[in-house]
């Protein structure tokens, strides 16, 4: 990190979880200037963090819109590297990238909707087959299904754990429930959201008019089978009869991973 330009962690400190964040506080905080006294305490931050990162024995990277073919050559590189491959229903991502496109009463701008949903699940399904029909991504990725982690925090969580050979403790039983089974939905930092997490996570179902849902299912009708998602009307009428039983079948998978874990 010290090669990256002072100001690379400069909205950071906003984070209340943040490994080291009082010295974070300290050096970029809201008053803050490019003067040289300050970009020399900006320094020393990075070089305490980046010295904190270097003392651990698991680093974990988070990086948006990365294809899967992309981590193979890197995988050859390291090969003891874990892939985490977080996905999402994409009426979700696309509800949230462009609110606008499921209001009501809104106009339906037809061209726009098909071509963003068609990109969408176009990219996403590379990379379903990418990771299920490449060896070396089998050996390492763990497939997350977003919703499946919203409905069962804990469980999601333990399995996740179990495959980085991590040590779920229970401290982290106890931040799970604070931040996602609340009964308020609380508004933090940069839009993260704290409250019951099956609840924040099902908002963009009802959002949606009839003729956008028709036009996205259709794009993404192969997406769909193979991440074992539903259409709109049945996720709809699932909603209405027991929303805790929507991502049932979707999620039937981690179940049984769980029960092969606590068997050996």
């Amino acid at each position: 990190m010290s090669l990256l330009p002072a100001d690379v962690l400069a909205s950071f400190w906003k984070f209340e979880s943040l490994t080291g964040r009082s010295r974070l506080n300290k050096c970029y905080k809201p008053k803050s200037s490019n003067n040289s006294r300050d970009l020399v305490k900006k320094r020393k931050c990075i070089r305490y963090l980046e010295d904190i990162c270097n003392r651990s024995n698991t680093i974990l990277i988070k990086t948006i819109r990365m294809s899967l073919d992309i981590l193979i050559d890197i995988l050859s590189g390291i090969p003891h590297l874990k892939i985490v491959h977080l996905v999402r229903d994409p009426r979700a991502i696309l509800n949230s990238r462009d609110v606008y496109f499921f209001e009501k009463n809104a106009p339906v701008d037809i061209t726009s909707i098909k071509t963003s949903a068609y990109a969408l699940c176009d990219r996403m399904y590379k990379d379903v087959i990418t990771n299920n029909d490449n060896n070396q991504t089998k050996q390492g990725a763990f497939v997350l299904k977003y919703e499946c982690l919203a409905t069962d925090p804990m469980k999601v969580t333990k399995m996740l754990y179990n495959y980085l050979n991590l040590v779920y403790t229970d401290s982290v039983t106890t931040w799970l429930q604070r931040h996602t089974q609340g009964n308020k939905t609380e508004e933090g930092i940069v839009g993260a959201q704290k409250g019951n997490s099956l609840s924040i996570s099902t908002k963009w179902i009802t959002r949606f008019s009839q003729n956008v849902s028709k036009l996205i299912d259709k794009e993404c009708k192969i997406l769909y089978k193979s991440l074992g998602f539903s259409d709109l009307q049945s996720m709809l009428q699932q909603f209405r009869k027991n929303k805790y039983k929507l991502y049932e079948d979707m999620c039937h998978e981690y179940r049984i991973q769980l029960n092969q874990i606590r068997l050996i």
